[in-house]
């Protein structure tokens, strides 16, 4: 008990106890500013707006085809946004057609609309069922859903996109 008493008069006429404190106490405000600001600036962030505004057929094959979907991307927040990859599935009627990752960076200026190219490519086996609907109704219902990976100036924000619309004849 001496031993340990002794030691603590040691810390304190030395001064390292009140510096250890002191830093200890600085690296726990630190951190909980750090953490409280990208709160805060998580409850900020406004997702964007996503919408299929066009799709366009590249190939068609004997196996399958690819095509470009256009996603319109409208930015309502005050900070550029920063699209770190886009993972989707294509839906046409009930069937899943295609789905896909892309990890490309495109740039969302801030309080303005951008279109996102996402290529699609898809086997024409998964387009058997959609076809026979096509031909006898003349309409085909279509979605797209997925998740935007942003990069914003407080970390990186993942967020779900749907999309919906019908092709006509």
């Amino acid at each position: 008990m001496a031993e340990r008493t002794r030691e603590v008069r040691h810390w304190a006429r030395t001064g390292r106890g009140q510096r250890w404190f002191a830093r200890s106490a600085c690296a726990v405000v630190l951190l909980l500013a750090v953490t409280g600001c990208r709160s805060l600036a998580r409850a900020a962030f406004i997702p964007p707006e996503v919408a299929v505004a066009d799709t366009k057929v590249r190939s068609i094959g004997l196996r399958g085809g690819a095509l470009d979907v256009m996603l319109r991307v409208d930015n309502p927040n005050d900070f550029r946004l920063d699209v770190a990859g886009v993972r989707y599935v294509v839906w046409v009627d009930s069937t899943q057609v295609a789905t896909g990752t892309i990890e490309r960076v495109v740039t969302l200026p801030p309080r303005s609309t951008t279109t996102v190219e996402v290529p699609v490519e898809f086997l024409l086996d998964a387009l058997r069922v959609v076809m026979v609907r096509f031909v006898s109704s003349g309409t085909v219902p279509y979605r797209v859903t997925g998740e935007f990976r942003y990069l914003t100036p407080f970390g990186g924000i993942t967020r779900p996109f749907e999309s919906a619309g019908t092709v006509r004849r």
